[in-house]
């Protein structure tokens, strides 16, 4: 299809049909609207970065190294008050 239509505008149709589709399913499994919208706005922010990356040509790997940095490093913040291996102290009632 990008032969008839041109890459941009191929990977734009696909990427909103994808990023809609998993923005619907994220809000319907979690009935919530709110973490739809926010499905959406980050499956876009990442589809928007992914088309930047293989439209780049002399600067690809610095870009890919800066957005993986990115990605790492805001996946380190977001979990790291996750207890992984439950090694919490458990949570006590109030109650001898």
């Amino acid at each position: 299809m990008t032969e008839i239509i041109g890459f941009s505008v191929a990977f734009v149709i696909a990427a909103a049909a994808t990023v809609s589709l998993l923005a619907y399913y994220a809000g319907a499994s979690f009935r919530s609207g709110a973490i739809g919208a926010r499905a959406f706005i980050g499956l876009a922010v990442l589809y928007g970065a992914m088309y930047v990356l293989m439209t780049l040509e002399d600067f690809a790997m610095l870009a890919g190294s800066v957005v993986a940095f990115v990605v790492i490093a805001a996946t380190m913040i977001a979990t790291r008050r996750i207890d992984w291996y439950g090694r919490a102290a458990p949570a006590t009632t109030g109650q001898s």
